[in-house]
């Protein structure tokens, strides 16, 4: 079992910086990500991820290509969807109507 004692979360201007270094994990919800990435190289341990939310493809793309510049490389990128569904007694089946919501996750591992 992870041991998940010494996770500290923090809510700074990350475009201004990383004091912290050899961290395991840094997540982004950003809409210019790709202004951490050298922020993240020099924060992240070899090994470490660095996994950013982004809601439209310009930027996903965006992200991607300015990680090529860095040790950072992209893993995966996973396009995620939002489908509301119905369960009430033995109903079990998606709503008929979808309202949907897409958004990606960029997932890249410092090597």
């Amino acid at each position: 079992m992870n041991n998940l004692s010494n996770i500290t979360l923090k809510q700074e201007d990350i475009y201004k910086g990383v004091d912290e270094t050899e961290l395991d994990l840094l997540t982004l919800d950003l809409a210019e990500p790709w202004k951490v990435i050298p922020h993240a190289e020099k924060a992240l341990k070899t090994g470490a991820f660095l996994v950013t939310y982004l809601p439209n493809l310009t930027q996903v793309q965006r992200f991607v290509e300015d990680c090529k510049k860095t040790k950072i490389k992209v893993v995966e990128t996973v396009e995620l969807l939002e489908r509301k569904w119905k369960i009430e007694g033995k109903i079990l089946r998606p709503e008929f109507e979808m309202l949907g919501h897409t958004g990606f996750l960029v997932i890249g591992r410092k090597w």
